[in-house]
């Protein structure tokens, strides 16, 4: 039998507690993790459903298609609901603003749109395409004072050299140009857009239409 000093001893209760304390640690973080990831799972379960019942909507016609959509849209505010912490949350809103878009109510869709985005991390992707989107809704507004914001923001998405789709913000920001007769300002956009995004390995759709568009007017 190994006889400890009380020193030792003093050390092993010590070392026992740290060693307790790890593993309830790595236990809480084990989870945590399985939570996080099962939490995922069924937003990503309901997100599917509702994107299927929703696609089967946009296919249908005259009363069908209305009581589908609206089916959809019950769908992705009960899944918003539901499932708001997860990374799926900003996505169920960002579908409910489609789906109300295409029922015609172009400024709650608009609303609902910026509240998704303000949900989303601006290091995703996504982030940038439905930036765009309601910056483009934005610019097609009756009132000044919305146009006025929507250009901004556009303006904002086509310097922003982090923006992973500038080319399509500098393509839409140099066609309002354009379809105003500002060709200069519309050459602001574009070329830029056609120098840095005409060439390369996978050359931007975006930067072709400008280019023809140019070329069409000469």
């Amino acid at each position: 039998m190994i006889m400890l000093t009380p020193k030792q001893q003093e050390y092993a209760k010590y070392g026992v507690y740290a060693a307790a304390s790890v593993l309830f640690l790595v236990i809480i973080v084990g989870g945590y993790v399985m939570y996080h990831t099962r939490r995922e799972e069924q937003a990503h379960l309901a997100f599917v459903r509702a994107i299927d019942v929703y696609e089967n909507a946009k296919r249908a016609q005259g009363d069908a298609k209305k009581a589908s959509l609206e089916i959809a849209h019950d769908l992705f505010v009960a899944g918003e609901k539901k499932h708001a912490r997860s990374s799926f949350g900003p996505l169920f809103k960002v579908y409910q603003s489609l789906v109300v878009a295409d029922s015609g109510d172009l400024e709650r869709s608009r609303d609902l749109l910026s509240e998704a985005l303000k949900g989303m991390s601006t290091t995703s992707d996504l982030y940038y395409v439905y930036a765009t989107r309601l910056a483009l809704m934005l610019c097609d507004s009756t009132t000044e004072i919305l146009r006025g914001s929507g250009e901004k923001q556009l303006d904002e998405l086509a310097n922003n050299k982090k923006n992973p789709i500038r080319d399509m913000a500098l393509y839409y920001r140099g066609k309002m140009k354009f379809d105003a007769l500002d060709y200069d300002g519309a050459l602001l956009y574009w070329k830029p857009l056609i120098e840095q995004f005409a060439t390369g390995n996978e050359p931007s759709a975006w930067a072709k239409r400008a280019q023809d568009t140019l070329e069409y007017r000469i």
